[in-house]
C-alpha cells in the first residue's frame, strides 16, 4: 500500500509504510486555512512492465476560516 497527498499543504504530511501490517500511516497537522487530498492506494501488476495504482481510500481534510474545526472525510472504494 501506498499514500499520497493529492493537493493542499504537503508541510507535516507524512506517510509511514508500516510493515509487516501492510498498512499506512498518515500523520498531518490541522490548521484553520486547511484543505487537502489524500490517497491510499494499491499497486497492482497488470501484466508486462507496467504497474497501476488502484485508489482504495480517499482522505479529506477542510478547515475553513472562522470555522471552529476541521472536517475529515474518508471514503472507501466498495
Amino acid at each position: 500500500m501506498d499514500g499520497q497527498l493529492l493537493g493542499g499543504s504537503h508541510e507535516g504530511v507524512r506517510f509511514k509504510q508500516l510493515k509487516p501490517e501492510g498498512a499506512v500511516e498518515i500523520v498531518f497537522p490541522m490548521r484553520e486555512g486547511d484543505r487537502r487530498q489524500m490517497y491510499i492506494a494499491v499497486s497492482m501488476g497488470r501484466g508486462g512492465y507496467t504497474v497501476e495504482e488502484d485508489a482504495i481510500l480517499s482522505i479529506s481534510e477542510t478547515w475553513l476560516v472562522g470555522e471552529k474545526e476541521a472536517t475529515i472525510v474518508i471514503a472507501g472504494n466498495p
